[in-house]
């Protein structure tokens, strides 16, 4: 199932996944859900071309000013930029990157990410399985919700039991559809019991649903808990408007020394060029939604810090296999062969940074690196035709975001196909409506971004197994066979021949069309800020952000 991870761009063709969702920019319209068709957002000059750069390894690359931050510093406020308003900040509701950033300063998975990718302890401790079927997981002593009840194995209980009840949570039915049971063993110990086996388990800890919620905040507020948000993590939300949200500092914070700040803002500036104008004046200290533009104008500048680090997602076309014209193999080879995926990466991408995949993860991906395949087909016009021609020609209807970048990529490509005889109609629409109709197997084809979960089993089974509810409404015995097998399986070596192999797969049937892998960046006020460095799924942690010195939030 798609949840909804999209960008935008300017006469670029390609959108930026950072972005993934950029709602209109009237906040009292984002909450009513109002179209997006025909509202553009208009971004000035230096943001022609939104748009995501490589993925790359390591804890993270820097550019613009000095990157020595130094050790900590404790006290003072920082103000973080979002791009629109989130949703009610319910671990059940988060779906869009401002949702996880925002989330992220009141309430912490059972599992964290550090900067290379990798699960380490969060809210859990440990956590071990022998055959990938039962796990027990140990909880951290000593932690509290900021309303003061204590986290233990009982919460944790309540909170997945919640998630597997939830009829609203995008990702919850098929991510805990494997869920047998979740039992309290004692305080501090929590056992899950699986229906099959599930190597990604432990990554599945880290996802949004995986956000511990006060189980007496849950009894108090019920479905309203996203107003009344109470956690374990290091702030507490004391106010939320059209303008954006604030937090002050958790004093019931389980880790010693943090967080630094007493007070953290996350404002909400929908345009790109206001972000960095906001950013030179000293108003906005940290933009957590960039882009290749506005990287490349904070790189040069010596008060700005650009922080790259690896993602984990894609930006894809998924073709509609039981729909024709793509129930044919022989069409979705042709409009991959029609598909000059180099020309419309240089196109995207002005510094030329990219990375292109055959697959769905970037070489970020821990245990199988990049999804390369020499079986995915090559740019091809000539055999495109002859395709075309076999299958007695191929027409569809391509649908995608009116988010500015998505209608341009969608033009470049109908130009693109339209040399090898392939008839693309546009459709435009808001991002619910284009989410919904994809989820539902309506769409022909859809471009669409999938900002990625650490592990390949999640990034691969929604999508691509024949009991998923995937837009690509994919059936191939072969692919899930290799799905199985390398969820199966706690040995990395047997997982990631499996995941080689359904790639290679995925190059012969072509069920999706996969473009390039995602990189995170954040922009910094050099002078300002330490401690910002984002994990891969690029959410700022708050609890390590410190303020450096001076700005106009320093007390």
């Amino acid at each position: 199932m798609l949840a909804s991870r999209h960008p935008p761009a300017r006469p670029s063709p390609a959108p930026r996944p950072d972005d993934a969702q950029r709602r209109p920019i009237n906040p009292a319209v984002m909450r009513t859900g109002a179209t997006m068709v025909g509202k553009r957002i208009a971004l000035v000059v230096g943001a022609a071309v939104l748009a995501l750069t490589a993925a790359c390894s390591g804890q993270g690359t820097t550019a613009g000013g000095a990157g020595n931050e130094g050790a900590p510093k404790s006290g003072g406020r920082l103000t973080m930029a979002i791009s629109y308003d989130p949703a009610p900040l319910d671990p059940l509701d988060l779906i869009s990157p401002a949702d996880r950033q925002a989330a992220a300063a009141v309430y912490e998975p059972l599992v964290q990410l550090d900067q290379k990718g990798r699960l380490v302890p969060g809210l859990a401790l440990s956590w071990k399985s022998t055959d990938a079927k039962d796990w027990t997981v140990a909880l951290r002593p000593g932690v509290t919700f900021s309303d003061g009840t204590p986290f233990n194995a009982a919460a944790v209980v309540t909170n997945f039991e919640r998630a597997q009840a939830s009829k609203t949570c995008s990702s919850c039915a098929s991510a805990l559809s494997a869920l047998d049971k979740v039992t309290a063993k004692d305080d501090l110990t929590v056992q899950f019991v699986l229906k099959t086996p599930l190597a990604s388990f432990p990554a599945m800890l880290n996802d949004t649903y995986a956000n511990m919620v006060s189980p007496a905040a849950l009894r108090k507020y019920g479905d309203d808990i996203g107003k009344h948000p109470v956690g374990t993590g290091p702030f507490i939300m004391t106010a939320r408007n059209a303008q954006g949200l604030t937090f002050k500092k958790n004093p019931k914070y389980w880790a010693p020394g943090k967080p630094y700040l007493d007070g953290l803002e996350m404002r909400i500036v929908p345009d790109a060029q206001g972000e960095l104008a906001g950013a030179q004046a000293g108003d906005l200290d940290i933009l957590t939604n960039t882009s290749d533009v506005m990287n490349n104008q904070a790189g040069s500048n010596p008060q700005m810090r650009v922080i790259s680090v690896s993602g984990l997602g894609t930006n894809q076309i998924f073709l509609n296999n039981a729909q024709k014209p793509f129930d044919n193999v022989k069409a979705r080879q042709a409009l991959a062969m029609a598909t000059d995926r180099e020309a419309l990466l240089k196109l995207s991408h002005p510094g030329g940074r990219y990375e292109r995949v055959d697959g769905p993860w970037p070489s970020g991906m821990p245990i199988t690196g990049g999804a390369v395949s020499s079986k995915f087909p090559a740019f091809d016009i000539a055999r495109a035709k002859q395709l075309v021609a076999e299958v007695g020609g191929i027409s569809f209807t391509l649908e995608t975001y009116n988010i500015a970048g998505f209608p341009q990529q969608a033009q470049a490509l109908q130009a693109m196909w339209a040399k090898a005889g392939i008839k693309a109609q546009i459709r435009l629409a808001d991002t619910s409506t284009v989410i919904a109709d994809a989820n539902a197997q309506r769409t022909q084809a859809v471009i669409t971004t999938w900002s990625g979960r650490p592990d390949p089993d999640l990034n691969s089974w929604r999508f691509l197994h024949s009991s998923a509810k995937s837009p690509a409404a994919v059936n191939d015995p072969q692919l899930d066979a290799l799905l199985v097998q390398g969820r199966s399986s706690v040995d990395p070596k047997v997982r990631k021949e499996a995941y080689q192999k359904l790639v290679d797969r995925i190059g012969e049937i072509v069920p999706v069309v996969y473009f390039d892998g995602l990189k995170k960046s954040v922009i910094v006020n050099s002078g300002t800020v330490g401690g910002a460095t984002p994990p891969p799924d690029g959410t700022v942690q708050p609890a390590g952000i410190w303020r450096r010195s001076g700005g106009t939030n320093a007390n």
